[in-house]
């Protein structure tokens, strides 16, 4: 059957596996592709793996593709006796990746997963062929528009802004990540506003993640300028988006070397969402150039 984005977020969520890691917790994650050279996508803050369904589609032919639920995030196990740091969540990936043998490996991320995917350049180099990371989370504040940087900042010292949040709010705040709030389709806002009572200790887990969302501003100052300047690495930025002009300016000198910076106008946050088409033309072009990035 050909994957489609309707079929893409179906068989995301319901035909995955877990892979248990060395402290005994569990990754939840999807692997579709024709056994070619493995792509992985990391998700953003608090959504999940069906974060990727528009993109998806687009590479399988091509690639093996990952998909993962980052821990404390969708399937994956929520310890609410584990401090989910950006070190913790970016560790337990590496895990998988060693454990699975994955090399020549192509990462695309958005949000925390555009953090994360840089952090997996700069601790697992030899692993890696290339890098598309959209609209990183790394300032070390808490971004976003008014309501949601008061939700995230509330979140930091209890569990239960979370637990009872209903679904206009989820749409009202992830739409918030948009230039285009009619771009954010229905089905996703349906499974993202369902977490809080369909999963298990999601308000310890993820009032953990904004407990410690200044531990990815300490990805930035320390893993940033450790990626090999040969390394080919995309920075894209939504116009849009919440990120802060001098921390892009920054971005771009600590990543440097074989670094190519894309900036659209009329895109938010939420890239892979609202403009899928956009994101995948930049992952194609930069798949099929010969030349540097």
């Amino acid at each position: 059957m050909t994957m489609n984005e309707s079929n893409a977020f179906e068989q995301i969520g319901t035909d995955g596996e877990l892979f248990e890691t060395s402290d005994g917790n569990s990754i939840y994650f999807y692997k579709t592709g024709n056994g070619k050279p493995p792509m992985l996508f990391l998700h953003t803050l608090r959504t999940q793996a069906e974060f990727h369904h528009k993109l998806l589609p687009a590479f399988v032919d091509d690639y093996d593709c990952y998909v993962l639920d980052w821990p404390g995030h969708g399937r994956s196990s929520k310890n609410p006796n584990v401090a989910y740091t950006a070190d913790y969540l970016v560790s337990r990936v590496i895990e998988f990746i060693e454990a699975n043998d994955l090399k020549n490996l192509v990462l695309i991320g958005e949000s925390i997963g555009a953090t994360g995917v840089l952090a997996l350049a700069a601790r697992i180099p030899d692993r890696i062929k290339s890098v598309y990371a959209s609209n990183p989370y790394d300032d070390g504040l808490i971004i976003g528009k008014p309501a949601g940087r008061m939700v995230s900042w509330l979140g930091q010292y209890t569990a239960a802004v979370t637990k009872d949040e209903k679904r206009p709010i989820t749409k009202y705040l992830i739409g918030g990540g948009f230039y285009d709030r009619s771009r954010l389709d229905d089905k996703f806002v349906d499974l993202i506003s369902t977490n809080a009572t369909t999963q298990e200790n999601f308000g310890a887990a993820f009032h953990s993640v904004l407990a410690n969302q200044k531990t990815w501003h300490d990805i930035r100052r320390n893993d940033y300028p450790k990626i090999p300047k040969d390394l080919p690495v995309v920075l894209h930025y939504g116009r849009q988006d919440w990120s802060s002009k001098w921390v892009r300016k920054e971005n771009e000198q600590r990543l440097g070397g074989n670094l190519k910076v894309i900036e659209q106008n009329k895109l938010g946050h939420f890239s892979f969402l609202e403009d899928p088409a956009h994101m995948i033309q930049i992952v194609k072009r930069g798949e099929n150039s010969d030349a540097a990035l």
